[in-house]
């Protein structure tokens, strides 16, 4: 499955604070996950990226699909060179949980009530000396 993926910070900072009410503070990366044409089918933000973690939210369809989980890790651990990345989804979303797990990625918490609706989130942690994504 080919993959598409376009920069755009501005647009994918008004859709988390309209859909999450999360405000966004610099520096971050704002990913559009593309679908057919110019429809954008989800959105991934890279964001607290400190000390070589990189913090990854995600919003909508295929933002975990295997396809795209690989093209994530090869921008956080080639072109960023990290060596930490951070996933946050919600507890509910059994398909991302299972994806994350099958890629690799290790279950590390929860924080409860994370989102505005009462949802928790789950947060998972891949390490660039552990993952078998990408070639570093």
């Amino acid at each position: 499955m080919s993959v598409r993926i376009e920069r755009n910070d501005i647009f994918c900072s008004r859709v988390f604070m309209n859909m999450l009410g999360v405000s966004l503070a610099e520096p971050f990366i704002g990913l559009c996950v593309m679908g057919e044409g110019t429809h954008v089918k989800g959105l991934v933000v890279f964001n607290d990226m400190a000390n070589g973690n990189v913090e990854m939210s995600a919003i909508g369809k295929g933002c975990w699909s295997p396809a795209v989980i690989r093209w994530l890790a090869r921008l956080v651990f080639k072109d960023l060179r990290c060596c930490r990345v951070t996933a946050r989804t919600r507890a509910a979303n059994v398909k991302a949980v299972r994806s994350l797990e099958r890629m690799g990625f290790v279950r590390e918490g929860v924080a409860r009530h994370w989102y505005r609706d009462g949802d928790d989130a789950l947060l998972f942690g891949l390490l660039a000396k552990e993952q078998k994504l990408v070639r570093t």
